[in-house]
Order: structure tokens, then C-alpha cells, then sequence
């Protein structure tokens, strides 16, 4: 039987969440604000989804950067504490992991019981958000039904889950040419606050910078404010 060559309601459906979700990310696409979007289309976008979470490792500092409720947030609690569930998991291993009844679970002996009785949640599925550099990161969504993560959902969210990495590193290397660029423009202000203030009073750039310097500390101000203050007055304020 030859394919349908019409895409269905539901590729359509699927199609235009995912179009949707890039509109939302080219709104504002800060790291944090990325993160929000992520929590909130993936529970729009796999049905079977009550809540969402995105987990970030840093110096080996497991925490929840966004989460669309607060129930993430006690579930990854629970997680940090046991060291053990479906987000460890899928970091650590580099997978995805599913669990459709946590109240039956076994391979995470300490978490499992414990989260049904403190959250109500009892299916999880956890995808690994592969990003450059070594930030470790995982998409974790949340149900209070067993169950309910059929196979077509966990593919969805694994299909979700990559281009949630590819959004959330285009924002922070958005967000690290900005700060580069704002760096450099400081730097340029400030060269120029320096070739005043050796200009107008008469001294080596070393010493122009240490009356900067000394300025700054004094009035806890920022270097660049300062500058910016020579380059309007012609000299120190």
C-alpha cells in the first residue's frame, strides 16, 4: 500500500505547534526566557504532558532553570536529593528514559516511592538536550496519571527535545556575542576616556587609567561610567 501522500490533522497540528514554537523563541530569545517557552509549548505540544521541567548541571550542581508549575520543582527536588530518577538518568547516560508508573518502579528505589507520595506524579519521561561546551541539560515532562506517555509521545518529545537544544544554545551564543559586543564598546570608550584625560593632563596612559580606576572605587561607580563621564566633560567629574 503505497503512503498517504496528504499529511494528516495530526502532522498538521504538529507542524504548526513547531512553528509556533520558533515564533516564540524569535520574540525574545534570552537564555531564560528560551527556557520558559521550552516548559510551556512542551506541554502544549505532547498532550499526554501535565507539566515541564528543563534540569541544568553546573560544576556538577544538579538545579531546575525553568518549569511550567511548581510541581517540577519538588519532583527534581527529589531527584537532586536521591541522586536518582529519569532526568539523572538521561543526563548521566546521555538517553531518554520513560517511566510509566512510578508507584511500580524499581529502578529508581528511592525516588520513585517517594515522589508518589509527595507530588501525586506517577509517569516521567526525561530526553538529554545535547548542548555544545559542557553544559549538561535535560526536558523533562510530568504526568499524575500512569500510563499516559504512549510511544508516538515519547517520540514526540524526543523530536521536541532537539530543537529545544538547538533554541537554547542559539540564545546563549545570542546572548555571548551581545555581552562581546557591549565588552568591546566599553573597552573603546574607555581607550578614549584614557587619551583625554593623558591629553589633558598631561600624564602616561598608565597613570590616566589609574586615576580611573582609583575614581571608580571611590564612588562605586563602574569603570565605563566613568569614561563616559570623561568623554562628556572632558576630565574627571
Amino acid at each position: 500500500m503505497s503512503a498517504d501522500p496528504h499529511p494528516t490533522a495530526f502532522g498538521l497540528d504538529v507542524a504548526e505547534e513547531f512553528a509556533e514554537f520558533a515564533r516564540e523563541i524569535s520574540k525574545d530569545g534570552t537564555p531564560s526566557n528560551t527556557l520558559d517557552i521550552i516548559c510551556r509549548l512542551a506541554v502544549d505540544i505532547v498532550d499526554a504532558a501535565e507539566h515541564a521541567a528543563v534540569t541544568v548541571v553546573r560544576n556538577s550542581r544538579f538545579s531546575t532553570m525553568a518549569s511550567s508549575s511548581e510541581v517540577p520543582q519538588k519532583v527534581d527536588q527529589l531527584q537532586y536529593e536521591t541522586r536518582e530518577g529519569p532526568c539523572i538518568d538521561a543526563i548521566i547516560e546521555a538517553e531518554s528514559y520513560c517511566s510509566n508508573d512510578l508507584s511500580v518502579e524499581n529502578r529508581w528505589p528511592r525516588f520513585a516511592p517517594a515522589v508518589v507520595k509527595r507530588t501525586g506524579i506517577r509517569s516521567m519521561s526525561s530526553y538529554r538536550l545535547y548542548l555544545r561546551e559542557d553544559t549538561l541539560a535535560a526536558l523533562n515532562l510530568y504526568a499524575s496519571r500512569p500510563h499516559v506517555f504512549a510511544d508516538a509521545d515519547i517520540a514526540l518529545g524526543s523530536v521536541f527535545a532537539s530543537h529545544a537544544a538547538l533554541a537554547y544554545q542559539s540564545a546563549r551564543d545570542h546572548e555571548r556575542v551581545e555581552n562581546l559586543e557591549t565588552a568591546l564598546h566599553s573597552n573603546r570608550r574607555i581607550g578614549m576616556a584614557i587619551g583625554i584625560l593623558m591629553a589633558v593632563r598631561k600624564v602616561t596612559d598608565g597613570e590616566a587609567f589609574a586615576l580611573m580606576r582609583k575614581l571608580s572605587q571611590q564612588t562605586h561607580r563602574k569603570l565605563a561610567e566613568i569614561a563616559e563621564d570623561v568623554i562628556f566633560t572632558g576630565d574627571l567629574p
